[in-house]
């Protein structure tokens, strides 16, 4: 059911809200699950649509609402409740509704506003809360997008550490620099966010050259590009490699990085048969190991390059070290898949995509593990004990993390 409310003189102009809205802060008398918001103007007047989608809520019945949770507290909703009348109270920006059962519920109009049907409302929540944008680069841009931030800084400051948050989501990569030469370091960067992702590498594991090696970083040969954990369902998608000793040669150990969401864009609109094949096609990818007296199995199936429902790219699964003997596709698809994955593996090495850098002790290499593909050069151990500590982070908490402090920052007074 969907009722339009035509606002009278006394109406108050809507304009856009925040991003960040004081949901039950501004009036916490209000929960609502269902309302539309301004569609189009009369005689420059604004209308207000609330569309009656699912049920409505507000803490004057306290059984229905948990006030400290801001959460929904009812075992079910009732779609049969109408809208009587509207009411405008201009003094304070809040629209008064009455129901057919007498009761009675208010909302600011920003509130309604940031939770419209409308195409920019909606803009908004998807690429400005719920995700934020990305920007792909190649070669030619990467002077402008590595960029380094102050171990200490983002210790000390909510503002830094938002600010290192967001660029390595804007652009999937960034260095940490003045970081003491010691072990817990990454620890404590990560813990300024929320915590360390487990997985069966523990939860900080050490990139070092070693005897009996249970994966290839643990050598000092040519590490492939590659995502790491892509045998994972739930791959972490935050990485940081903490460099406590570089390897001598200036050449040795330099890290190579590609960006493959620019390489999905490429593929989408040159080769679009190859991007097909190699975004729908499922891959086994498992690592088997053994390391600190556990053994473990892991297995994932999903494509080279990954979309989520709308076409966007979300995900890069990447590692021929990491591909399965098994290849659990119809075989008249088994030769196209390869054909699209040598384009895919050339485009990957090209100079316009590829880049290479060298990080230095005390310097911590953040970026995306869903977005970036990485690799190193190889280098000589006799001379040198490149040695580096890495963690995991899950994207659920470094976007959760960014929501916190933009909504704590941007509520800030001006000085």
């Amino acid at each position: 059911m969907t009722i339009f409310a035509a606002c009278g003189e006394d109406a108050v102009p809507i304009g856009v809200g925040t991003f960040y809205p004081a949901c039950h802060k501004y009036n916490q008398s209000t929960l609502a699950l269902f309302l539309q918001t301004i569609i189009h103007t009369i005689d420059y007047r604004a209308c207000l649509a609330i569309q009656y989608t699912i049920a409505r809520f507000t803490t004057l019945r306290d059984e229905l609402v948990h006030h400290h949770t801001r959460t929904l507290n009812s075992q079910h909703t009732n779609p049969a409740t109408n809208l009587v009348s509207i009411v405008s109270k201009t003094q304070d920006s809040i629209l008064g509704v009455t129901w057919s059962d007498g009761h009675e519920s208010t909302f600011s109009l920003p509130w309604l506003l940031e939770r419209g049907f409308t195409p920019k409302a909606q803009d908004v929540w998807l690429n400005e809360i719920y995700k934020l944008p990305r920007v792909p680069w190649g070669s030619a841009d990467f002077h402008k997008v590595l960029r380094r931030f102050s171990f200490s800084h983002i210790l000390e400051s909510d503002a830094h550490l938002l600010e290192w948050l967001e660029w390595v989501v804007t652009y999937g990569l960034a260095i940490v620099e003045g970081t003491p030469n010691r072990r817990d370091q990454n620890r404590r960067l990560a813990e300024r966010v929320a915590f360390i992702k487990k997985t069966h590498f523990g939860e900080e594991f050490e990139v070092q050259a070693k005897a009996g090696a249970s994966n290839l970083a643990y050598l000092a040969t040519p590490l492939q590009l590659h995502s790491d954990l892509l045998y994972y369902e739930y791959q972490p998608g935050f990485n940081m490699l903490h460099c406590l000793v570089q390897a001598a040669g200036g050449e040795e150990g330099r890290n190579q990085f590609t960006d493959c969401l620019r390489l999905s864009q490429i593929l989408r609109e040159t080769q679009p048969d190859v991007y097909k094949i190699l975004s729908t096609t499922l891959v086994d990818w498992s690592d088997i190991g053994a390391e600190r007296g556990d053994n473990w199995f892991a297995l994932h199936r999903g494509p080279v390059l990954c979309e989520d429902h709308s076409g966007q790219f979300v995900r890069v699964n990447y590692s021929h070290q990491q591909r399965d003997s098994h290849f659990t596709v119809p075989m008249d698809q088994v030769n196209c898949w390869y054909e699209a994955l040598a384009v895919f593996s050339q485009a990957l090495h090209h100079p316009d995509n590829t880049v290479f850098f060298k990080t230095k002790p005390g310097e911590i290499l953040t970026f995306d593990n869903l977005r970036m593909l990485h690799g190193r050069t190889g280098y000589n151990n006799t001379r040198s004990e490149r040695h580096l500590i890495g963690v995991y982070m899950d994207n659920d908490m470094v976007f959760s993390r960014i929501r916190v402090l933009r909504e704590k920052l941007r509520r800030r007074p001006a000085n």
